[in-house]
């Protein structure tokens, strides 16, 4: 169980003895030392909190309707934003978020470029943070290329993809 007390800023002195004495509950009183053991309680930004969900909400609100489909599909049959509005906040950002982390993730037959400007198309990836590479210069990567030199540039290759799988079998 969880309560919220509020007791006095200053100790009481009674008998030598300084106790805080408790707001709701004024024949009770807890010393020094029990004090230090509590955690205080801070009143949440509440303005913050509307705002943050107040942005999320615009952009929702903004987002093209394909965008908010392929977000929240998977809930009642693709019916793309309705389906956030009858979440709560906690539910429709996190969903977002996953989608979010889904687009961003590297995979066999993405177009990448790396720091230097140079794109390229990915044809393995070890299962840790490296990617087997072939760039547009048309030389291959000798050794896995990490992760974080990388950013997809948003093109995907399905043929790169389909040519892997057929390797494989």
């Amino acid at each position: 169980m969880k309560y919220v007390l509020e007791f006095d800023d200053e100790p009481n002195k009674d008998f030598e003895n300084a106790y805080y004495s408790c707001k709701q509950i004024p024949w009770w009183g807890v010393s020094k030392e029990i004090i230090k053991r509590l955690t205080p309680y801070t009143e949440p930004d509440r303005k913050a909190i509307e705002d943050e969900v107040w942005e999320f909400a615009s952009m929702l609100m903004n987002m093209h309707p394909d965008v908010a489909e392929d977000i929240y599909w998977s809930m009642n049959g693709g019916k793309g934003i309705g389906v956030a509005a009858e979440m709560t906040y906690q539910e429709a950002k996190a969903m977002y978020e996953a989608w979010k982390k889904r687009k961003e993730e590297i995979h066999v037959g993405d177009e990448v470029e790396d720091n230097y400007g140079t794109r390229g198309i990915v044809f393995g990836i070890d299962g840790t943070d490296l990617l087997g590479v072939c760039w547009e210069d048309e030389r291959m990567s000798h050794f896995f290329w990490p992760k974080s030199y990388c950013r997809k540039t948003g093109r995907h290759f399905s043929e790169a993809e389909e040519l892997m799988k057929k390797i494989r079998e």
